[in-house]
């Protein structure tokens, strides 16, 4: 293993587990890996994701859960043992725990996606005394009006297996969706959760007023249809029922769709649909741009950011408990005038290529040269870590 320090230091990654599907467990098994080359001794703490007994993955000890889910109760005994613990999770999920542990040395690689900052991650932030690293320059901003001193590393995807596939590759896997070549595919991507975060019903509404315009298009779902939202009785409701299909149920519940089958799915779409209601990144954003996949999302919180190739819309703030304060709720009718619009654009090669050459930027060894290196020095020299 080559290093660049002259000690190896400990550290535990709190977060989804590598295998798991979501957006963390993405940035898990691109990150700590690379984490771990940069000269630390990594060890995985995936209480979210498992509860079996500690198994072994990419060369690392991976933990599960004990009895929360959130693992919490195990922090206080296994946090000590390590140098720095280093959490990729929605902070205000430590919210109990921090108060209840001794002194460590944190690193939080953490969301925003309220504005202004969360009140118990505020909370949280302050009880931990750890170094906050931002994923978003949104993020980065809330943060440093709060009082505190972030830093910005961005979340990062492997460029080389997100990428746009042959048109024969393309036909291909339309074929086996049993989708026409010339059927015009919007796509979204996300966990379905009883919440309204991510926008579902008000994308669904405007696939409704875009579909009526153009019978000849699908709607296709990377989730679960039935979760947080019954979307069958949506689409139903809807009169979109036969133009919904969704990608591979079991495989998507039993973690076993390999990662290039989501690149599959983001390429041949001819639009992404992100349009939540707040995004501390927004990962399928980045995934499909990486693909040539031009998107369309809310001008609100990262999104913004990372919405290089494509369309913004805007919305209605609207009150979050829990967080104490803002997300915005997408307009429907803006939402199906930039489908329209996209539609419009769909034979201009030049979304694809910018969107492609935006995802370059956020390639996962370039995040981790220019980003992740001289940030995680930065960290250690703040904590005071001893080698």
């Amino acid at each position: 293993m080559s290093t660049i320090l002259d000690t190896v230091t400990t550290l535990l990654w709190h977060s989804n587990a590598p295998t798991t599907l979501t957006g963390y467990g993405c940035q898990t098994a691109l990150f700590a890996p690379r984490i771990r080359d940069l000269g630390y001794d990594v060890t995985l703490n995936c209480p979210m994701s498992m509860t079996m007994s500690p198994i072994s993955w990419n060369g690392m000890v991976m933990f599960g859960a004990a009895g929360d889910p959130l693992g919490n109760d195990l922090m206080p005994a296994r946090g000590p043992r390590y140098d720095i613990i280093f959490t990729l999770c929605d902070l205000f999920g430590l919210f109990t725990a921090s108060t209840q542990m001794p002194p460590h040395k944190w690193i939080h690689w953490m969301p925003v996606d309220c504005e202004p900052m969360g009140e118990r991650d505020i909370a949280t932030l302050r009880q931990t005394g750890g170094v906050p690293v931002c994923m978003s320059r949104f993020g980065f901003e809330q943060i440093r009006r709060e009082g505190f001193e972030p830093l910005y590393v961005p979340h990062g995807v492997d460029t080389d297996l997100f990428k746009p596939q042959t048109p024969e590759q393309d036909a291909e896997l339309r074929e086996a969706f049993g989708i026409n070549p010339d059927t015009y595919v919007i796509g979204m991507a996300c966990v379905n959760k009883p919440d309204s975060r991510k926008g579902i019903d008000q994308q669904m509404q405007a696939f409704s007023i875009f579909h009526k315009r153009h019978p000849n298009s699908v709607l296709l779902f990377h989730t679960s249809r039935k979760g947080g939202w019954e979307l069958d009785k949506i689409a139903l409701n809807l009169g979109i029922h036969n133009a919904v299909i969704y990608t591979d149920q079991y495989a998507l519940v039993s973690q076993m769709m390999p990662a290039a089958s989501i690149a599959g799915f983001y390429s041949i779409l001819d639009l992404y649909s992100g349009c939540s209601e707040g995004e501390g990144f927004g990962l399928p954003i980045l995934e499909s741009q990486a693909c040539g996949t031009p998107v369309v999302t809310t001008r609100y919180s990262a999104m913004t950011e990372l919405c290089s190739s494509g369309w913004t819309v805007g919305g209605q703030r609207h009150w979050v408990g829990g967080h104490e304060s803002w997300w915005m709720t997408p307009d429907v009718e803006d939402i199906a005038e930039r489908y329209e619009e996209a539609f419009r654009q769909r034979e201009n090669p030049e979304y694809g290529t910018r969107a492609r050459e935006f995802a370059l930027g956020y390639d996962a060894d370039l995040i981790t040269t220019e980003y992740w290196k001289p940030a995680m020095a930065k960290c250690e020299a703040r904590l005071n870590v001893n080698r």
